[in-house]
């Protein structure tokens, strides 16, 4: 009987600033499991531009000029962001570092 080797590896996500323009809502990633990571919002947004950040059933909406660092474990994320001001604006620079296993 042979016992299966597991490799952990990581990857990083990197979801760079962009242009909205007023009302404008762009989904950056859909929803994915993530087994463990984190989410890292840089902060480098404008006010008026949010970040919807869903992560299983709970939303965050984060503005974009707000630094946020989220551990998730074993956990559906998905990430849109959403001008909700008069005037074009950019989003944060969004980066989602996380670890899994493979067989």
């Amino acid at each position: 009987m042979s016992t299966p080797l597991y490799c952990v590896s990581s990857k990083e996500i990197t979801l760079n600033r962009r242009l909205l323009n007023p009302g404008e809502r762009v989904v950056l990633m859909e929803p994915r499991l993530i087994d463990y990571g984190v989410i890292m919002i840089y902060g480098d947004g404008d006010p008026h531009v949010v970040v919807e950040l869903r992560i299983d059933s709970d939303i965050h909406i984060i503005e974009g000029n707000i630094i946020v660092i989220e551990p998730v474990a074993n956990k559906s994320v998905s990430i849109a962001v959403l001008n909700i001001g008069d005037t074009t604006g950019y989003s944060p620079t969004i980066e989602i570092s996380f670890i899994y296993g493979t067989e």
